[in-house]
């Protein structure tokens, strides 16, 4: 892919890197805390709200500078992105600050069925402060992302906020601080990574005639509110299942639902490492109306995502049995929550970068109203399976949502550019992945460290030396080669 793979290529080595951290913390985590699913729920409570707020609070600022980038650098005035960068947050985070102080108690009766056993106002500051941290961490970091250093960026994001955090566990444990020291831990380690993202984004002081005009600001406002809510509402999402668990089970189930919405997440991997580089990529193509190249990289993306995912998806699924057996015996009850979340992840790896490609045109704010419809099915189709069906109903809730709104998205680029993800070579990869996912069925009946390595890494060679036959991606296969010929 020419600039995007040399721009993913660092972005790759940190996000499989962050993904080895967290799978050894989804590991360890769940038996180091035990049957107390209270305190390991807060945790992954706090930071959930954290990452939701952060979404809405930055009011599309990330998305206003990834998308004027382009035109500031042509008439040489970049300070205009710090305007935005710093400025357009503290609306947003100004009357957040006002709600959690005087209504805090209010958020937690609809937020947490059950009592929580904490100080509601001290876990309504730590929220507070770690949404502030995060906000302003993706407002100014999008700046570096427009400079292309997207390497630096994901490196905290993805592997200096996980061993940060991890280390704070660990002291947890292994002292004698009090849980509440740990989650202001928590909050002085998402400082610390905003503060770390400024040297990448150049930091600048804003000028007095680099602010931009009432027009300016009204138009990217109005673009800013779009983005805000396209994004934010994707968030909501994908974490609408947290959310309504602990609204309408307890927040000790969030942990149990969490372990399996992390094996899942693992299946983005490749369109994570891919998608940091490829945002501002698009954003320049259409600026440059490349419609050739963005229709190129729409296909190559999804052909490239979709074959990696679901080779992670397979070498996961044939093993979830033994899987389970690393964490204590309640988190099972997330088999099948893994199931529905992986095949909704693996349908989103294959509609591929849909979203950028609305986001930077014209039609951005088609967005909004996708979202705002799937974010009302999500909810209604939680509040319908969850009570009956629970961590698995809550999948199940999640898998419709993104099917839908990935379904709809892929549409509509259609309609309006005439270019979709799909490539012939595409359906080879779905066949063999049909085709060599019953070897979940097999029990090998050894130690089951043994069963993983045998029965995962089996089906990832036969998997991958197939699609590297039928040639299902042309990068993956140049990926392989280059592999080869660097061996010999």
């Amino acid at each position: 892919m020419g600039i995007v793979a040399k721009q993913s290529k660092l972005n790759a080595i940190y996000v499989f890197t962050g993904f080895a951290i967290g799978g050894i913390t989804n590991i360890i985590f769940p038996r180091w805390f035990g049957n107390n699913l209270e305190l390991l729920g807060i945790i992954q409570f706090v930071t959930t709200y954290g990452i939701l707020f952060a979404q809405f609070l930055n009011m599309g600022s990330h998305m206003i500078i990834i998308r004027n980038y382009p035109a500031y650098i042509s008439i040489n005035n970049t300070n205009k992105a710090f305007f935005y960068g710093l400025f357009f947050p503290l609306i947003g985070l100004f009357l957040f600050g006002i709600f959690m102080f005087f209504a805090n108690e209010f958020f937690f009766e609809l937020s947490s069925k059950e009592k929580i056993n904490y100080p509601l106002n001290e876990l309504a500051m730590v929220i507070f402060l770690i949404t502030c941290a995060m906000t302003y961490t993706r407002s100014i970091g999008s700046i570096a992302v427009a400079k292309m250093r997207t390497a630096y960026i994901t490196f905290l994001n993805e592997v200096f906020i996980r061993v940060i955090l991890f280390i704070c566990v660990i002291l947890y444990f292994n002292t004698q601080l009090s849980f509440g020291t740990l989650l202001w831990m928590h909050v002085i380690a998402y400082f610390i990574q905003f503060l770390l993202v400024l040297p990448a984004s150049g930091f600048e002081i804003i000028k007095k005639e680099s602010i931009p005009g009432k027009q300016e600001i009204k138009l990217n406002l109005l673009y800013g509110l779009f983005a805000m809510f396209e994004s934010g509402a994707s968030i909501v999402i994908n974490r609408i299942d947290v959310i309504m668990l602990a609204a309408l089970l307890s927040i000790e189930i969030i942990p149990v639902y969490g372990f399996a919405f992390a094996l899942a997440t693992v299946l983005l991997l490749p369109a994570r490492a891919l998608n940091i580089a490829t945002v501002s990529i698009v954003s320049d193509h259409y600026h440059h109306s490349r419609w050739s190249e963005i229709e190129d990289l729409y296909k190559r993306s999804a052909s490239i995502q979709f074959v990696i995912g679901a080779l992670i998806f397979l070498m996961i699924w044939i093993s979830i049995d033994e899987l389970f057996m690393f964490v204590p015996e309640i988190y099972s009850a997330g088999k099948y929550a893994f199931l529905f979340l992986g095949v909704s992840k693996l349908f989103d790896l294959f509609t591929s970068i849909n979203g950028i490609i609305i986001q930077v045109s014209k039609w951005y704010w088609y967005n909004f109203i996708f979202n705002l419809i799937l974010l009302l099915l999500a909810i209604i189709t939680n509040i319908w399976l969850i009570p009956a069906y629970g961590v698995t109903g809550a999948a199940l809730a999640t898998a419709i949502s993104i099917f839908l709104f990935n379904l709809a998205k892929t549409y509509f680029v259609y309609k309006k550019f005439k270019i979709l993800p799909i490539s012939s070579k595409m359906l080879y990869t779905l066949i063999l992945l049909l085709a060599l996912t019953p070897v979940e069925w097999i029990d090998l009946e050894v130690y089951f460290i043994w069963s993983i390595l045998i029965k995962s890494g089996m089906t990832a060679i036969v998997f991958t030396l197939l699609c590297y036959f039928f040639k299902v991606s042309e990068d993956l296969n140049k990926m392989i080669n280059q592999m080869i010929l660097f061996r010999k």
